[in-house]
Order: structure tokens, then C-alpha cells, then sequence
């Protein structure tokens, strides 16, 4: 499987890349098929070259950039480059942790109130029924008293 990676060529401290088409089993500093680009990292004024038609041709011949490098072609605006990039999980923060418990225990405290005022009906419901058979074994037995 071919990879769209980088090659390390430059001195101590001073990073210089190359973007090059290689075998994936094929040692980093090895041979390459293509040699695609570079890039100058390591300052604030990092520059990156590269020959996009024959990025493109290589993607479409089924060749895979490595993380870094769909990365770099993303931010340069190559098209496609997103499929190539892994998302990161990242970990949750402590406010974000004392937020979410929050929210959970208002939910509670929400169902909790819920289920009260149901159950606080259904007593209210309850005591009119039997309130209203109270008066409709008074009236029947009035009447059975005036029979």
C-alpha cells in the first residue's frame, strides 16, 4: 500500500521535510516512489510546496496520506483531505464533568417534582370521588328514610 508521507532531510534543529510517495513498509529515510513537495516547519513562518495535481493523482491511484500530511494539504485547501483526518478524542474537562453531573441532578430534581405533583393529583382526584360517594350514600339514605 502506498503512503503520502513525510521524509526527514534537514539538520539538527532545523526540520526540512519532504512530502514523497512511498511503500508503506519501506523505512522512513528510505526509497520513494515520488517525491510530491516539502515543507519547512519548526519556525512561525512555516512554507509548504507541493504539486497538488500529483497529490490528487496519487489519492485517486489509492495512495494515503499520513495524519500530518492530510492535515497540511487540508489547511492548504486541497479537496478530499478531511477522510484522511482522525479526530482526536480529547478529554473532558472537570467544569465540563460538574456541568453534566448538574444538569442530571435538575433533571432528577424536575422528574422528582413531576412525579409529586401527579401523585398529589391523583390524591386530590381520590379524596373528591370518595367525597362525592359520601354524598350519594347521605342522599340515598335519605331518601330511604323519607320512603
Amino acid at each position: 500500500m502506498l503512503k503520502i508521507r513525510l521524509q526527514r532531510i534537514g539538520r539538527k534543529r532545523m526540520p526540512v521535510f519532504r512530502i514523497v510517495v512511498a511503500e508503506h513498509t519501506s523505512p522512513v529515510a528510505g526509497r520513494f516512489v515520488e517525491k510530491l513537495g516539502s515543507f519547512v516547519g519548526g519556525n512561525k513562518d512555516a512554507t509548504l510546496n507541493f504539486k497538488e495535481d500529483r497529490v490528487l493523482h496519487w489519492v485517486s491511484m489509492g495512495a494515503q496520506p499520513s495524519q500530518t500530511v492530510a492535515r497540511l494539504f487540508a489547511e492548504k485547501g486541497v479537496k478530499g483531505m478531511e477522510k484522511f483526518i482522525e479526530k482526536r478524542a480529547q478529554k473532558t474537562s472537570k467544569a465540563e464533568l460538574e456541568a453534566a453531573a448538574k444538569k442530571e441532578e435538575e433533571a432528577a430534581a424536575k422528574k422528582e417534582a413531576a412525579e409529586a405533583a401527579k401523585a398529589e393529583a391523583e390524591a386530590a382526584k381520590a379524596a373528591e370521588e370518595s367525597a362525592k360517594a359520601a354524598e350519594s350514600e347521605a342522599s340515598e339514605e335519605k331518601t330511604e328514610e323519607a320512603a
